[in-house]
């Protein structure tokens, strides 16, 4: 008989070893589970105690199901999600002796029905965490920025961290994100991996992007800032342009990015690049009763 069922390590390495063609299957829905995984063995994060990877197997032992869960992070669900897989996980989780994860994100109705199962099991209540109602959008139609913004863009060098890294800061306060008490390395490695972006009108920077590694053929644009005293001018249009299209150049078939529901005015502005939505993403916190 094939062993079915969740398997559930702190092991990155061997979950990635496990998980990754599975993954790698689907490169526009697993694209954050898939970009987590790809980078564990080159992230400058260190691992946590806390950290969970697991991998589900149906009875004739093929992987159908995958969740990424880096403390204090959400436990991240793949796109593919079998009823029965989604049904086992709290359970499985609760049975390894791990405190309960501190939300779930995913797709809206498998990452609902995990944190309502699980607050059951657990007798906590659960909502969705503010700003984590998101749209995946894949780079579809491209349609360059009318007007362009005035500048260019340029990749950033390791001169100009410390201004990317408090610019980070910002934009995770901004957005209510978890973050890195210090992006620092994760700036740092990015730029020596020509990854990050910034935008300079005249000679002054005036915003940023960044994207991620090429896994499975796909990459996802993140950390589209722009300092308050800059905006209003397209700037925004512009970076995530140059972005997208360094991406591409990068070896990237999809090119994708979330946008927050909330937030009227990214949507529109990527919807303007020729962005297409894919489907809807939330995350749902747990909190006692």
């Amino acid at each position: 008989m094939t062993d079915h069922g969740w398997t559930l390590t702190g092991d990155g390495g061997a979950f990635a070893d496990a998980a990754l063609a599975f993954l790698s299957r689907d490169p526009v829905g697993n694209t954050s589970t898939l970009a987590i995984t790809a980078g564990l063995r080159t992230s400058p994060r260190e691992p946590m105690e806390q950290d969970c990877y697991g991998w589900w197997r149906d009875e004739d032992g093929r992987i159908r199901a995958a969740f990424t869960a880096q403390y204090p992070y959400a436990l991240t669900l793949g796109a593919e999600l079998p009823e029965q897989a989604a049904a086992e996980l709290p359970a499985a989780w609760q049975a390894s002796g791990r405190a309960r994860p501190l939300s779930v994100s995913g797709g809206v109705k498998a990452a609902e029905g995990i944190a309502s199962h699980w607050s059951r099991l657990l007798g906590c209540d659960y909502r969705i965490r503010a700003h984590h109602e998101m749209r995946l959008f894949t780079f579809a139609e491209p349609t360059a920025p009318e007007p362009a913004p005035v500048g260019h863009a340029r990749l950033a060098t390791l001169a100009d961290v410390a201004l990317l890294t408090a610019w980070e800061l910002e934009f995770l306060r901004e957005c209510g994100l978890n973050g890195p008490r210090d992006p620092e390395p994760y700036v740092s490695s990015r730029v020596r991996d020509g990854r990050q972006l910034l935008w300079i009108s005249g000679e002054e920077p005036v915003g940023c992007a960044n994207f991620t590694g090429v896994a499975g053929g796909s990459s996802r644009i993140t950390g589209v800032y722009t300092p308050p005293e800059h905006r209003r001018h397209g700037y925004a249009a512009g970076i995530t342009w140059a972005a997208s299209h360094e991406a591409l150049e990068r070896g990237a078939a999809h090119v994708l990015l979330y946008t927050d529901l909330s937030n009227p005015t990214s949507n529109a502005v990527y919807q303007r690049l020729g962005y297409r939505p894919v489907r809807d993403v939330t995350e749902y916190e747990f909190v006692d009763e």
